[in-house]
């Protein structure tokens, strides 16, 4: 049964539906959240795709849907192999817009003619033209979805509904870490699909934006999105029907060109010991990539405040911002942490003496390891006072943070542990399985529970007044507070972590190793300018 989508995507609880997910992911999963150059979105309701590095799974898309407003439709495209695990799950996936891209290293060659039915689809969605309804398009596995013929109007110049974006990662799969795979033209080659689909009448666009975490693993994270001008793909029409796989070359290469210029490229070779030296005291956060960067042990009067184009300024970590923060480089704005780890990065890997400083840093960084610190923990130690000072507030808060760990506590530490292989997918299962399972049915526990002592018990809980509130109205409210007491819970886990790796430093301190090493590394690092200029 077909019927237009845009009846969907307009039901109320559809979109009390997205408010809750985007409400939950914005307030546990992400600390600061960055949008540069949201001018060059195009306006809702045009004709674009919406391209993007690939680094951090499901992830992505989502940050990319809970960047735009909440009344836009987003559909994206997701491995096809997440539509075969059980139809509820392949219709469920439909319905909130996600499309099956099967790919020559999964699926094989017969998968790609599957691509076809996917490449209709797409189209449909960007030109707006009238379809199957997210829900009932496939309801019951991919393989029949992709061998059934499109319906009428499936980009075939059916009736005329809302165009709606598509998410498309060109790489054709996540990276492990900060890096730009190859690019793949089947993201070019669908959007001149839907330029054809729609008789070459629509203007097609390609929006490159770019993704960076501050990090990968963690909630509570800052996250920062940058968008490119969108490229038309109108120029390029009549050299696609003349010469269409040069074409698609060309446009694919500006794409790549663009997205890697926004990002942080470290590349995948010795990939462990440059993010390990991008994350050390060793890498000076400036404000400005024209100013001189000098070590932060030689900075006395440093200012953190919202980037300027002038004057050029360098940063360094005042005494309260290394008692105050669990993490020293969240002191700094992401956007500025960016500038000055692309301009360490490139400086560390274009001197001859890169092989000797990643020898020398990747000894370091197993010295740190064995004692389960940072290297900032060793440039910024807490002196025994200030330790002493947290553990008090923290073991004063510590009845609060018990408290706080229902359901948090296994909305953290539970979905990680089905985990088997790849790492990227940590955070990603930790938010879908939190917000679609381990959140709701917590709360049914907690209130239900809470309507059970109501029955069973004669009274309430006495508070100040002498005011008696009922459990199942306790239960409400608990369920209510939930996000706030989340934050708490991180904050107060974050900094019992920070407590531990400053005690630990201490003892690291007394490692004559550690120390000649730092030494060396920074000795070496300011010969190939790294450090200075």
């Amino acid at each position: 049964m077909y019927q237009s989508e845009r009846h969907n995507i307009h039901h109320w609880w559809y979109n009390t539906f997205k408010a809750y997910l985007r409400l939950v992911h914005e307030t546990l999963m992400v600390r600061h959240r960055y949008t540069v150059g949201a001018e060059n979105i195009p306006e809702y309701g045009d004709h674009f795709f919406i391209t993007s590095n690939h680094q951090n799974t499901a992830n992505d898309p989502l940050n990319i849907v809970f960047a735009l407003p909440l009344r836009w439709h987003v559909c994206a495209m997701a491995r096809a192999n997440v539509f075969e695990v059980h139809p509820l799950i392949t219709r469920f996936l439909h319905y909130i817009g996600l499309l099956p891209a099967y790919r020559f290293g999964w699926e094989g060659g017969e998968g790609l003619e599957h691509n076809f039915h996917s490449f209709d689809l797409v189209a449909a969605r960007i030109n707006g033209t009238a379809g199957p309804t997210l829900g009932d398009q496939i309801s019951e596995n991919v393989t029949t979805a992709a061998t059934t013929p499109a319906p009428k109007g499936e980009g075939q110049g059916g009736a005329k509904g809302p165009s709606f974006p598509v998410i498309v990662f060109p790489e054709a799969g996540h990276t492990q870490g900060h890096w730009l795979d190859p690019f793949t033209t089947g993201t070019v080659r669908m959007a001149f699909h839907a330029a054809k689909a729609a008789g070459w009448q629509h203007d097609i666009k390609l929006l490159p934006t770019a993704h960076h975490y501050a990090d990968y693993f963690d909630v509570r994270a800052d996250f920062m999105w940058m968008v490119a001008p969108p490229i038309s793909l109108q120029p390029y029409y009549a050299a696609y029907q003349e010469h269409p796989n040069s074409t698609m070359r060309t446009v694919t290469r500006q794409l790549r060109e663009t997205i890697h210029s926004m990002m942080l490229d470290e590349g995948a070779d010795d990939y462990d010991v440059k993010d390990f030296l991008r994350l050390s005291a060793f890498n000076p956060i400036a404000g400005n990539t024209s100013a001189p960067a000098v070590p932060l042990s030689e900075i006395e009067s440093p200012r953190i405040k919202p980037p300027r184009p002038t004057p050029p300024r360098i940063y360094a970590y005042t005494r309260r911002q290394q008692w105050l923060y669990a993490n020293l480089r969240d002191a700094v704005p992401l956007p500025e942490r960016l500038a000055a780890d692309k301009r360490f990065i490139d400086r560390l890997c274009s001197h001859d003496r890169y092989a000797d400083i990643i020898r020398l840093g990747r000894q370091l960084m197993t010295a740190e390891q064995h004692y389960s610190i940072t290297d900032l923990d060793i440039a910024c130690p807490w002196s025994p006072l200030v330790i002493i000072g947290w553990a008090v507030v923290l073991i004063a808060l510590l009845p609060l943070w018990i408290i706080s760990l229902w359901p948090h506590a296994i909305c953290y530490s539970v979905p990680p542990l089905l985990l088997k292989t790849d790492k990227m997918f940590r955070n990603s299962y930790r938010y879908i399985l939190s917000v679609l399972v381990l959140y709701p049915l917590a709360a049914i526990i907690t209130i239900t529970a809470g309507i059970i002592m109501s029955i069973t018990a004669e009274t309430g809980i006495t508070i100040a007044g002498g005011i008696t509130v009922s459990y199942w109205l306790m239960a409400v409210v608990w369920v209510a507070l939930w996000l706030p007491l989340g934050i708490f819970c991180h904050w107060h886990y974050q900094h019992q972590r920070r407590l531990w790796r400053a005690i630990r430093a201490l003892r690291a301190l007394r490692d004559n190793s550690i120390t000649q090493l730092r030494q060396q590394l920074q000795q070496m690092l300011q010969t190939c300018h790294v450090l200075s200029e």
